[in-house]
């Protein structure tokens, strides 16, 4: 499970990786260009901003793909039996709070590659290749 607010965070970080997941493992009847609203942070706008992926479609809306290393388990399930099988390979989440703590607030440091950062790849974020603070 991702929160709501960790994945508006990580939206285009998703949304590329089930592009490039999508174009590898879909065929090509099965995807679509979507207008994603929302998916890019403008920093110089400080705004949110639209942007274009070739996504899975299902019922005629497009599907986001989750990467499992970021995928986390929590007491509530929507639908436990479809996790049922992979449940003990998922990682327990972590408190808000603990998560909230970390988070920088606004008009500190952008958020770089964690390449160019130095990153150990102990943090969760770290280990999904998304940015580091």
């Amino acid at each position: 499970m991702i929160s709501d607010f960790t994945t508006n965070l990580i939206r285009d970080f998703l949304l590329r990786f089930s592009q490039a997941s999508a174009s590898r493992y879909i065929a090509s009847p099965l995807r679509r260009q979507f207008w994603v609203s929302r998916a890019k942070f403008h920093y110089d706008l400080e705004r949110w901003m639209p942007a274009p992926y070739e996504l899975p479609v299902y019922r005629g809306d497009y599907v986001i793909l989750t990467p499992k290393n970021i995928l986390t388990k929590d007491d509530t399930w929507i639908s436990r039996g479809d996790l049922a099988r992979r449940f003990e390979d998922i990682p327990d989440a972590m408190e808000n709070d603990q998560l909230r703590a970390g988070r920088p607030h606004r008009g500190q440091r952008q958020p770089v590659p964690c390449h160019q950062a130095g990153c150990t790849g102990h943090d969760l974020a770290m280990r999904s290749g998304a940015m580091c603070w």
